[in-house]
């Protein structure tokens, strides 16, 4: 890892958004894993409920957490992004526009469009869980699959954007920091709370599973 960055950068991303997006990652790669063996089904249940005790810390933190993080910001980006798609009036205009701001739109987009998904993806396999419905069995994969789609795509524009960029748009997952002079987005990373949210999430899941 390049230790350089910590020389001249600044945090743009807090530490529980980061622990939030992994573990949710390791969730969801966990549950669709297992979904297929009958022996790991209460595997897969745990993780399943593991994500709903996420997006329930994501949903309380979107109103307490930093700006950056917060609802209304998230709106605003979207509202944003849109606006920067309708500036589009012909094909030479691609070769003209800005194309950070759509960066930060179809990754946005993609994070969103994820979480908008989990909720008939785990309120489904909670009632399959409990019992056997066709239906929802149905409902239930699909959704899976849409969103293994979706990540696929989030990770496909993260890799064709830090190309063309130069940079590793993964970094303010990793590190928080992005390369760069200027304020910090972030004035307090809370550490602590992402080491919380650890913790109260593998203590979840250890309870879940019993």
């Amino acid at each position: 890892m390049d230790s350089s960055i910590f020389a001249a950068s600044r945090r743009v991303t807090d530490a529980p958004t980061r622990m939030f997006h992994w573990l949710f990652a390791l969730c969801f790669t966990g549950a669709y894993l297992s979904s297929e063996s009958e022996r790991l089904q209460v595997v897969h249940a745990t993780f399943g409920y593991t994500m709903v005790a996420l997006l329930v810390f994501r949903l309380l933190y979107g109103w307490l957490g930093p700006r950056p993080v917060q609802w209304a910001s998230l709106i605003t980006k979207l509202r944003s992004g849109w606006t920067w798609c309708r500036s589009f009036h012909n094909l030479g205009d691609a070769f003209k526009v800005n194309w950070r701001p759509g960066q930060n739109f179809a990754l946005l987009l993609a994070t969103s469009g994820l979480m908008v998904l989990s909720a008939p993806l785990l309120l489904s396999g909670h009632v399959l869980f409990i019992s056997t419905t066709d239906f929802l069995g149905e409902v239930h994969e699909f959704m899976a699959n849409t969103m293994l789609i979706l990540v696929f795509a989030h990770l496909g524009t993260l890799l064709i954007f830090s190309v063309l960029r130069g940079t590793n748009l993964a970094l303010p997952m990793w590190l928080g920091r992005v390369r760069g002079t200027g304020p910090d987005l972030i004035a307090n990373p809370r550490v602590w709370l992402a080491l919380s949210l650890l913790l109260l999430s593998g203590g979840f899941g250890l309870w879940s599973a019993t």
